[in-house]
């Protein structure tokens, strides 16, 4: 048996006679109705949830709806209005909120209200109540976490900075240290090079100062060879020819005598 058959009528209930109704005594007041009573459809009377007036059926779309047409209300607000007694909802305000849940537009001058259940509205505002400061105090306890993360790694990042900046000053004074050793040594080198390049070349002009006074001493500061190419000979002219005939003769070298010095 499905929810709704519950409430079905049988035919018996339609049979039977009418009871009778009896009219209150006078002078004791009529007892007000409950809500139950006189407000709410019959399926939400079913649902045992008193005063509950749900959106007809009809108006919807078939199926169960998105979770991205879910109407939220503000928990304070809701509180407030709840606490005024308004426990309703216009239904052109969800249209308004959430159209596409409806089959057809909903005009403005609707004044239809969807009522919720009054009760179980405040149990849900007792425990929202109850969840914020669970949801601030871990919020908190976050934030404290995250701060001490924080801090904790900018503390870290600095330290590392710290010995990267020390150990890049450390290495830049090795550096400059090691260059100018190196540029003392090669400025020493140089000087020393320097130094026996003169030191040679004062030695060799020595030396060629003592080889000239020495061929100078022994006379040997003309030539050794010398060439002498003697005139050539002229021969006259034969009888028997009338040009003129030049015979060369080959230049013998001639050795001069070595000059005594006194």
């Amino acid at each position: 048996m499905s929810f709704l058959d519950r409430f079905k009528r049988t035919p018996s209930e339609d049979t039977a006679p009418a009871k009778e109704v009896k009219a209150p005594p006078a002078g004791v007041p009529a007892r007000p109705a409950r809500p139950a009573e006189t407000s709410g459809s019959p399926r939400a009377r079913g649902t045992g949830m008193p005063g509950f007036q749900p959106v007809e059926p009809q108006l919807l779309h078939e199926g169960p709806p998105a979770d991205s047409t879910k109407l939220t209300c503000d928990i304070a607000e809701l509180a407030e209005r709840i606490a005024r007694g308004q426990t309703g909802i216009r239904l052109t305000e969800i249209y308004r909120r959430v159209p596409e849940i409806f089959r057809d537009e909903i005009p403005p001058c609707d004044e239809t209200e969807i009522r919720f259940p009054g009760q179980k509205m405040m149990r849900m505002l007792a425990g929202a109540r109850a969840v914020p400061d669970v949801t601030v105090a871990g919020a908190e306890v976050a934030i404290r976490h995250h701060d001490e993360a924080i801090a904790k790694l900018r503390e870290q990042h600095e330290q590392t900075l710290a010995a990267r900046t020390a150990e890049h000053a450390a290495s830049l004074t090795a550096a400059k240290a090691e260059k100018a050793e190196v540029r003392t040594a090669l400025q020493a080198r140089h000087e020393e090079g320097l130094r026996g390049s003169t030191e040679n070349t004062g030695r060799l002009t020595g030396e060629i100062a003592r080889l000239q006074r020495a061929r100078m001493d022994r006379g040997e500061n003309r030539r050794d060879v010398i060439d002498v190419a003697p005139a050539p000979e002229v021969h006259p002219p034969a009888a028997d020819s009338g040009r003129l005939k030049i015979q060369r003769v080959r230049s013998v070298p001639i050795r001069p005598t070595q000059v005594q010095s006194r």
